[in-house]
């Protein structure tokens, strides 16, 4: 499958000593220790790795730091954080985009033979239940499950004569949050099939050694994970632990438009400046009619719309006759209702004459023109015309939402649902929000594992 799993796979770590149940938070440090075998010729083994790790457990987030990195998952808001302590910066992703990207390629690999794996190497093993182990996941339509064994003091998971995991039944006892709080990190940096994560969670304890085999139809990576100590930390809320750093998003520094969106998203001084709502009004659309100028009428009328959502029908059909008795204005009219592909290249003419000529206006003429680019297909200039309309007005939201549109389609999950949350906090009250928690709601719906 050349390799496509570990596109997304973190080095796992876990925890485990005995003992009585700690309660509040609890920082684990492990050892670490990875080695990958190649299944096919032509296959490239990762090197053998060995790694200190210390995991905090917490009841809404789950941090990981070792050599390498250092990664928060903030549960309660959905994010996943990289931390640059030495700054004191973070960088901040939606868990949806790390969940929606794994269920793409998840759903991809459910439509291949024996889900792209040959029986060379996975020997009796059904590749349903190797590859739910490896994405974390169990197909929707119920596949074959994991079986377990338990001797001479370890539970083995495995299916056919494949090993799938396996750990030591001695272990140090956690609350049922925190042992929850495990798993939902193991699934997110490793995988772990439902059923074998559900185990180790109502066992109640994390166990002195765990071993995950992750066969991937070209290499096998096993993952050793020894305990080095546990101790007890006092309860902190994520927001307290984030007090006085900053937030950067990946690439801004060369990208004004991504340094848009972090002043957006940072949710500061300069969002509440733009926040749609508190600038959109009807009041220029009707000094433009009144003036006269139905062109601008239309387009300030649009404007709001684009802020807030509100519909501007009534308004314009309330302006028909003014609309009517002028060409420009019923071909920017027509250009509104553009519905076949013909129709939708016709209205990028008119929205560009119209940009010469109306400067003012060439924010909101540069989202609609992008608008039927996007009908057209044409996404990269669809993009582009959109980013330049953001730069002029970032309180037009919902050229935000059309950006997380674009970004999504064309495989950047993560930059997409940042432009989703930077329209959420422009225009918190747009109805199009409610399109954005209906695509995470699938997401749940059909992957209730990922949380």
């Amino acid at each position: 499958m050349k390799g496509i799993f570990r596109n997304f796979l973190v080095l796992s770590v876990m925890l485990g000593v005995s003992g009585s149940c700690l309660i509040g938070g609890v920082e684990v440090i492990v050892q670490v220790n990875s080695s990958s075998t190649a299944l096919v010729p032509g296959a490239r083994p990762e090197p053998a790795t060995v790694a200190m790790a210390t995991v905090r457990l917490e009841n809404d987030w789950v941090a990981m730091e070792d050599e390498e990195a250092d990664l928060v998952f903030d549960r309660a808001g959905d994010r996943l954080l990289r931390l640059r302590p030495a700054v004191r910066e973070y960088e901040a992703s939606s868990l949806f985009a790390v969940f929606e990207y794994r269920a793409e390629t998840y759903r991809g690999i459910l439509g291949l033979k024996d889900r792209g794996y040959r029986p060379s190497v996975r020997g009796t093993g059904d590749p349903e239940v190797i590859v739910d182990h490896i994405f974390g996941l169990t197909n929707p339509e119920g596949a074959p499950k994991p079986v377990v064994a338990e001797a001479a003091g370890r539970r083995q998971w495995s299916t056919g004569d494949q090993l799938l995991a396996g750990w030591t039944t001695k272990g140090t006892p956690l609350t049922a949050a925190q042992m929850e709080s495990f798993a939902f990190w193991l699934r997110q940096t490793s995988g772990g099939h439902p059923v074998i994560l559900k185990d180790l969670v109502e066992g109640g304890r994390v166990p002195e050694e765990i071993e995950i085999f992750l066969n991937d139809g070209e290499v096998l990576k096993t993952v050793t994970i020894d305990l080095v100590g546990v101790r007890s930390v006092p309860d902190e809320d994520l927001g307290s632990r984030l007090e006085g750093w900053s937030r950067q998003t990946a690439g801004a520094r060369g990208d004004a438009f991504a340094i848009l969106l972090e002043w957006i998203v940072s949710r500061g001084e300069f969002a509440a400046s733009i926040a749609a709502e508190a600038n959109a009004d009807d009041s220029r659309a009707t000094a433009a009619f009144e003036d006269g100028d139905p062109i601008r009428g239309i387009l300030e009328t649009v404007r709001v719309q684009m802020m807030t959502g509100q519909s501007p029908e009534l308004e314009l059909e309330s302006r028909s006759e003014m609309i009517r008795q002028s060409r420009t204005a019923t071909n920017l009219a027509i250009s509104l209702s553009a519905s076949n592909p013909e129709a939708f290249a016709e209205a990028v003419q008119t929205f560009d004459v119209l940009r010469d000529a109306l400067e003012d206006q060439a924010a909101v003429l540069k989202i609609l023109t992008a608008e039927n680019l996007v009908r057209l297909n044409r996404l990269a200039l669809a993009e582009r015309t959109l980013r330049e309309a953001v730069m002029a007005d970032p309180s037009l939201a919902i050229a935000f939402k059309n950006l997380g549109e674009i970004m999504r389609a064309t495989g950047r999950s993560s930059l997409g649902w940042l432009c989703y949350e930077a329209f959420a906090v422009v225009s918190p009250n747009h109805p199009e929000n409610r399109q954005i928690e209906e695509a995470k709601a699938i997401i749940l719906r059909d992957f209730p594992e990922f949380f």
